[in-house]
């Protein structure tokens, strides 16, 4: 399992990981760390949903992980359309010619649009649940990460 050893974490509003030194370690490990799949996220939505705090991440994780059951390929691929979280298509928009992503590929996609994972990863010793947004375009892919919550690993959640 991939771990970083950092400083503290930057985080810009809304916990976004800022593309600074500082995060680098962090960054780097990400494209590196696979997206979590449904059935994890269910289990961390139901973990999430025991605390009302909590509850609205739980909700969206499993949002999210109902959405990739429902429109998995037939090759087998999970992908979730804009259609399913337009909140986040606007906030592309708003987003996209900021300058401030954390990675940028320049092979343009086969379609326009916004793309959601959430990634578990282990920093300093403390399990951060990390959400990309990759927003497709004409020029390429722009990748923004978000710290949005801490938990255990999905896996080690057996009777949640």
């Amino acid at each position: 399992m991939p771990q970083a050893d950092q400083e503290p974490i930057v985080l810009d509003p809304g916990g976004k990981i800022r593309n600074v030194a500082q995060n680098k370690r962090l960054l780097d490990l990400l494209p590196q760390t696979r997206a979590l799949l449904p059935e994890e996220l269910l289990k961390l939505a139901k973990f999430y949903k025991a605390y009302p705090t909590n509850v609205p991440l739980g909700n969206h994780l499993e949002l999210l992980a109902n959405a990739l059951l429902a429109q998995e390929t037939p090759d087998g691929e999970l992908v979730v359309s804009q259609e399913v979280f337009p909140v986040y298509a606007d906030f592309a928009d708003a987003t996209e010619d900021s300058g401030e992503h954390n990675r940028e590929t320049h092979e343009p996609p086969e379609d326009e649009g916004v793309l959601l994972s959430v990634r578990w990863v282990l920093v300093s010793g403390i399990g951060l649940l990390i959400e990309t947004l990759d927003i497709m375009t004409d020029s390429g892919t722009k990748s923004f990460d978000y710290v949005i919550g801490v938990s255990p690993a999905p896996g080690s959640l057996q009777n949640v």
